[in-house]
């Protein structure tokens, strides 16, 4: 079972890593697009939403390649799934200094396409990812693989 974020732990979290490096031009660049606001609530959904709505949906294009999976390589696509869209995001909470990482579950195939069905060979999303950020002394769960206009 997966440690649960707290305020003992949470440094650790606001670290850069090999695939969360938010110190990458084309990030940083990604970054200083994203508005500013004083209250942590407005800067978190804002920063969400940013990647979130930057990238369309495509798991059809899976890499994953340890080099591939890098917030300064997502950031460079114009498509993303869940797992490269949640790196991106925990990368700019850490560089917003939101502790931040990675979470997978597995989820039933809620898009209903058989084309997907057959490229799993499953109904299930096996390593579906999102975000676990700590926001205002706790954590919260955020998934940005859908842009707005598909919710």
């Amino acid at each position: 079972m997966k440690e649960q974020l707290n305020a003992e732990n949470w440094r650790e979290y606001l670290i850069e890593t090999p695939q969360m490096d938010f110190s990458d031009p084309e990030v940083k660049q990604f970054i200083a697009d994203i508005p500013v606001y004083a209250d942590s609530k407005q800067q978190a959904i804002a920063i969400y939403q940013a990647v979130r709505d930057a990238f369309l949906y495509d798991l059809y294009h899976l890499d994953l390649r340890r080099k591939s999976l890098k917030a300064s390589v997502v950031v460079g696509k114009k498509r993303a799934w869940c797992v490269e869209k949640s790196l991106l995001v925990c990368a700019c909470f850490r560089a917003f200094g939101f502790p931040s990482r990675l979470g997978f579950g597995i989820v039933k195939n809620h898009i209903g396409v058989e084309k997907l069905k057959a490229y799993l060979k499953r109904d299930e999303i096996v390593f579906h990812g999102y975000a676990e950020v700590w926001i205002g002394g706790g954590m919260e769960q955020m998934y940005a693989s859908f842009r707005s206009e598909k919710l």
